[in-house]
């Protein structure tokens, strides 16, 4: 499960996926004294990258009838109905992708998140950070990087505006994520090996360029860990929780602590 989520991790905005100019349209209709379900039918929907037209209609660009129905399947909601279509009356996009999806957020978040970041990445190209130092920037900006996949509805290019930040937030990601690993695996094992010298020997680092390795059948399913930490992340990320704020520097030690 651990493999799963680090490969969706390193995986999410590698490429901008295709659209083959439908919609999937999710309509539901849940009994007032089932508001647990509801919410839960709405969270799994998010999860899977829908947006919400209305109270009970959410649409997504990918097909994700078959993921829907599970859905619904496992909830026990009967009364829901998924289809695709190809039309948006008078081809206005805006209202949709406005309303659904919300892209202002998530472009904010990444130019935060490129604000935060860049000054590192031309610190570290200028000099090399001690272990200490690499170990608490690798794991700020994953801390950072990690609410993405959640909170970025991933739609096709077409839909996307000019100038979309994402492709510049996972630069910036992977060079300062993978140029860090050796630093900071050498302080995590010093670390480690006040308590275990073995084990802290068998401790290594991984990197976006190591994704290929983590393909297999067994890693390219959803598991419950990633439903219950992405619903965790979505309550935070709507402000049911608490913590420093993301691409806030002070994340990565507050992760460590």
């Amino acid at each position: 499960m651990i493999v799963t989520h680090m490969r969706r991790l390193l995986t999410f905005g590698a490429a901008t996926p295709c659209w083959d100019k439908q919609w999937t349209v999710v309509t539901f209709s849940v009994p007032e004294d089932q508001r647990d379900v509801r919410r839960a039918l709405r969270d799994g929907l998010r999860l899977l990258h829908f947006g919400m037209l209305f109270d009970a209609v959410w649409v997504s660009p990918h097909d994700r009838t078959d993921d829907v129905v599970a859905l619904a399947r496992r909830l026990a909601v009967d009364g829901t109905v998924v289809f695709r279509a190809r039309k948006v009356a008078g081809d206005d996009l805006g209202p949709v992708l406005d309303r659904a999806f919300g892209i202002a957020a998530p472009r904010g978040r990444y130019l935060r998140f490129i604000g935060a970041h860049r000054p590192v990445a031309e610190r570290l190209a200028a000099s090399s950070p001690c272990p200490a130092e690499a170990l608490r920037l690798r794991t700020a900006i994953m801390t950072d990087w990690r609410a993405f996949p959640t909170l970025d509805p991933d739609l096709p290019a077409e839909l996307l505006p000019a100038g979309w930040p994402r492709d510049e937030a996972r630069r910036l990601c992977v060079q300062i994520y993978d140029s860090l690993g050796e630093p900071a695996q050498r302080r995590f094992r010093e670390i480690l090996s006040e308590f275990d010298p073995g084990l802290a020997g068998l401790a290594a680092h991984h990197t976006f360029a190591q994704v290929p390795a983590l393909e297999s059948p067994a890693t390219r399913r959803r598991t419950s860990f990633d439903e219950t930490t992405d619903r965790d992340r979505l309550d935070l990320l709507s402000g049911g929780g608490q913590g420093p704020a993301p691409c806030d520097p002070r994340s990565g030690a507050a992760q460590e602590a």
